[in-house]
């Protein structure tokens, strides 16, 4: 069952003895589960269960249910005292894979900080759990429960609206941790403040990171220690303008940042030389990069650059030999791309005064897919595109400027699809041009006169574009 709609369930769920399994897969809208539940003793499977406020719908529903697999139990807000959260049952659970514990964000806080946090210590899970997802949690601290020692199968953490918490459990510790998700932890300052003996590592299996919304995050651990996370692939870091640096990363493939940043955090990339993907978006404050910046980034195949008030991408791309998508958006700077030899994938889009390809583009050769939107100043296409040898894709779309197509579009002999759209001042053909005989699709829309020229039969350009297979 799928509906983000869905207030109430049908109350007469509870006579139904043999009921297996109940999921309802979003349940965002649902505001609480049917009294009655507790009697469903052969139920082995429930997604989501609601704390009320009446004696029907509490916590204490679960107590003999033998449920596994994945269960959210949302409402906490509506457990009637700290007790109470016990007689779930929760760490005799031993088929769980798979725990949400969620109060109402917003919902008025009624109880104390020291309530928040021996309700939370009551809903220990047993030590099989494998993931685990705590929202709008207002204790300042977490369980001892969240320990090597209790879940030492735990791969997936997710933390949300903690807003009160200023240290994390010892999450470094879980030796099979792999993913982690903090977001809107106002008050933490550390990822990770523990000490390591005996040759421990901090985060020893961890490969996807993602932080957001850490307004008063400052380093990832305490004293900004040089110890690595040895297997960590993917990092995201959003609006967290108070970081500083990022530790040692041997094995870092990806990294998106969005958002205020630091100006050392940002001067830290030049020391992740694993670095194949990098995202840049929306950072208010970065007029330049600085100066060095990607120079030792030898292995970026991807790099995508969105809302930056930069003017220029000037030796920024020199040392990038191994790049192959380029997407360039909403910024607006002269972009040389001369030494991009293994560039196979270049977007353009939202960069209202960029006029592309302004400077020597003779090694640009292995370039197969062009996509420029929402050029504005763009009046012709420029001539060093001829130049692009290998290009099998090409998309235009949203370019006002625009009135002709080239004659030497033609010479383009490994075109196989073109696509214009939405350039409503794209009327017309050249004398001279002459479309590729490897284009076998032609998508023309939003440009009515064109399409007016091309239509078949009796537009006066149909016997140009008439030998594509496939045109629409």
């Amino acid at each position: 069952m799928n509906s983000e709609e869905l207030l109430e369930l049908p109350r007469g769920l509870k006579v139904m003895k043999s009921l297996y399994l109940l999921e309802i897969e979003r349940f965002d809208s649902l505001l609480c589960t049917p009294p009655g539940l507790g009697d469903l003793i052969y139920l082995r499977e429930l997604s989501i269960f609601i704390v009320g406020q009446d004696a029907s719908h509490q916590i204490d529903q679960l107590k003999e249910l033998n449920l596994g697999g994945s269960l959210s139990i949302g409402g906490l807000e509506n457990v009637s005292n700290t007790e109470d959260a016990k007689k779930a049952n929760l760490i005799t659970k031993n088929d769980l894979t798979s725990l949400g514990l969620l109060w109402t964000d917003g919902a008025e806080k009624t109880h104390s900080t020291e309530y928040y946090e021996e309700l939370l210590q009551g809903l220990q899970p047993h030590h099989n759990l494998e993931a685990i997802r705590i929202n709008s949690y207002q204790g300042s601290k977490f369980p001892n429960w969240m320990s090597a020692l209790a879940l030492k199968n735990l791969k997936k953490v997710s933390l949300e609206s903690c807003r009160r918490c200023e240290h994390l459990p010892p999450l470094g510790k879980l030796p099979s941790l792999t993913d982690l998700n903090l977001y809107e932890m106002d008050s933490l300052k550390y990822l990770d403040d523990e000490r390591y003996v005996n040759g421990e590592i901090p985060f020893p299996v961890l490969t996807t990171l993602s932080i957001s919304d850490m307004p008063n995050l400052v380093e990832f651990r305490r004293g900004n220690s040089v110890e690595s996370i040895a297997c960590l692939k993917e990092i995201e870091i959003i609006r967290c303008p108070k970081l500083r640096g990022l530790p040692f990363l041997p094995t870092l493939r990806g990294l998106d940042i969005e958002g205020s940043i630091s100006a050392t955090l940002l001067g830290s990339l030049r020391f992740l030389t694993s670095l194949t993907s990098l995202k840049l978006s929306h950072i208010p404050e970065l007029a330049a990069f600085p100066e060095g910046f990607l120079q030792n980034n030898n292995a970026l195949e991807n790099l995508r650059i969105e809302s930056l008030a930069i003017t220029t991408l000037s030796n920024v791309l020199d040392n990038l030999s191994a790049l192959k998508t380029l997407d360039l958006c909403r910024l607006f700077p002269a972009a040389t791309m001369e030494h991009l030899s293994s560039l196979s994938s270049l977007t353009i889009g939202n960069c209202k005064k960029l006029k592309p390809f302004s400077g020597p583009m003779n090694q640009t050769t292995a370039l197969r897919s062009l996509h420029l939107n929402w050029l504005p100043e763009l009046k012709d296409l420029p001539e060093s595109m001829q130049l692009f040898s290998a290009l099998q894709w090409l998309c235009i779309s949203y370019c006002e400027g625009l009135c002709s197509l080239p004659d030497w579009l033609g010479s383009l002999e490994s075109l196989s699809a073109l696509r214009i759209g939405q350039c409503k001042n794209l009327s017309s053909l050249s004398d001279g041009f002459k479309t590729p005989q490897s284009l076998w699709f032609l998508h023309i829309y939003g440009c009515p006169e064109l399409e007016k020229r091309c239509k078949k039969p009796e537009g006066e350009y149909w016997p140009k574009i008439s030998h594509i297979p496939l045109s629409l």
